[in-house]
């Protein structure tokens, strides 16, 4: 109900008839110009007969209780929805009635659109993600609404108590968009906004096997370099180590190949027989190490082989490249077990 049908309730009420009109109750006429006014003598009153004073008959008409009772629902409904009108007045008030100082009132000239802050990125090795994010200004933040999504994974529906993530993802480069809103304007475009953020997950796998350094996707651009380290994770009793990355040499140019200085082998004193074998044309640096004949005891735990050094050609478009753990590449322990490994990778992203 609007403001003015509210106005126009409110002088309808005081008019409702409750009783009949007599119309023949007629005031006196009032004494033409020129005519003497008629003057009416009070008789003097026996204030021992006051009974036989009292007309006999009055002219006033009873009251109609039947009157009363048709136009009591009538009143009741009414004062029931201008009750209801005043309540919805308040819950949703006009655009005029918003506090100018009310920075979520899209008609507020210093309107301000909701921000969001993640404060939370925790991803764990065996694929656990936590993610947790408010939104502000912190004087409306009762007034927001969350949702998030991973795009082929989850993608929430809107609540005010969306303001956690924590779920298993496999390994794999993830994006996640977080979005805030004003819940009063769900359909402005200005009252809403995304955060995007990226979730590197790698899985450890729980045997022996060749990973790479950083785990997290490079962040780069043409002319720049940048360090790609190759190791071995959860050795046992390991012997040798010959270790394949590839890359797009269409893409990137190898600058430097080398053993790396927190080497799993040197770093526990072990002597070896080192040789680094590359093929810039064909984009191919392999490292391949193993522990001297007269050893008979391998090594064990995390550690680093080799590092190859890449810089980004001049021409490389912008976007998502590749660097790999290639095929081929094995573990072998002291019984002369040899262990392959799955494919593992980098994104490299060129702006």
């Amino acid at each position: 109900m609007t403001r003015m049908q509210q106005r126009q309730l409110t002088k309808l009420i005081p008019n409702l008839m409750l009783f009949p009109t007599d119309h023949r109750l007629r005031k006196t006429p009032l004494a033409k110009a020129g005519q003497p006014q008629a003057t009416h003598t009070r008789p003097a009153m026996n204030t021992g007969s006051v009974m036989s004073a009292l007309p006999a008959k009055t002219d006033r008409p009873a009251v109609n209780a039947g009157s009363v009772m048709t136009f009591l629902p009538v009143i009741l409904l009414l004062m029931l929805l201008f009750a209801a009108a005043s309540c919805m007045e308040l819950i949703y008030p006009e655009p005029d009635e918003v506090p100018v100082d009310n920075p979520a009132d899209i008609n507020n000239p210093n309107f301000m659109s909701p921000t969001l802050e993640v404060f939370r990125k925790q991803i764990n090795e065996d694929g656990q993600v936590r993610v947790g994010w408010f939104g502000g200004p912190p004087s409306i933040r009762p007034n927001l609404e969350y949702r998030y999504s991973i795009p082929g994974v989850v993608n929430s529906d809107w609540h005010p108590n969306n303001l956690e993530m924590e779920r298993n993802l496999a390994t794999g480069d993830y994006t996640m968009v977080i979005s805030v809103r004003y819940q009063h304007y769900p359909e402005e475009s200005r009252t809403r906004t995304d955060v995007t953020i990226d979730l590197p997950v790698r899985v450890r796998p729980t045997d022996p096997h060749i990973t790479l350094f950083p785990e997290i996707p490079i962040e780069t651009a043409t002319g720049q370099e940048f360090d790609m380290t190759a190791g071995v994770w959860l050795a046992d009793d390991l012997m040798a180590a010959s270790i394949i990355v590839e890359y797009n040499p269409q893409y990137f140019e190898l600058r430097n190949a080398s053993f790396s200085d927190d080497n799993i082998f040197r770093k526990q004193d072990r002597q070896t027989v080192r040789l680094i074998h590359r093929d810039d044309a064909s984009g191919i640096v392999e490292f391949a190490e193993a522990l001297s004949e007269n050893q008979h005891l391998g090594v064990s735990g995390n550690g680093e082989i080799g590092t190859v050094r890449l810089r980004v050609r001049t021409g490389t478009p912008p976007g998502n490249y590749t660097v790999r753990i290639g095929a081929g590449s094995e573990l072998r322990t002291a019984a002369n077990q040899s262990i392959t490994t799955g494919k593992d990778e980098r994104t490299i992203h060129v702006r």
